[in-house]
């Protein structure tokens, strides 16, 4: 990762706190996208971890697929990546 990629990233960084440090956290969208691109770029090793990490976070935040994820397979994944988080997030929303 490039020094304005890493700016960037900061400046849109969550404060919070963690065992009494002020930390700052990737912003949802952000992480999503970096996600989104490992993988992309490793499917086979990060379809395990990945996968279902982005599928909780879309589902929990109440995203929408289309204009929320698309955008971010789009430009940071592949059609193929969208399509597998569109069938765990619909899976996970099923009753």
């Amino acid at each position: 990762m490039d020094d304005a990629t890493m700016n960037r990233l900061l400046a849109r960084a969550v404060k919070t706190q963690l065992y009494g440090y002020e930390v700052r956290v990737p912003a949802l969208k952000d992480l999503l996208a970096m996600k989104i691109f490992s993988l992309a770029q490793h499917s086979e090793r990060r379809l395990g971890k990945d996968l279902p990490d982005i599928a909780w976070l879309v589902v929990l935040h109440e995203l929408d697929l289309e204009s929320d994820i698309r955008p971010l397979c789009q430009r940071f994944g592949t059609d193929e990546v969208f399509a597998w988080i569109s069938r765990q997030v619909e899976a996970l929303r099923r009753p």
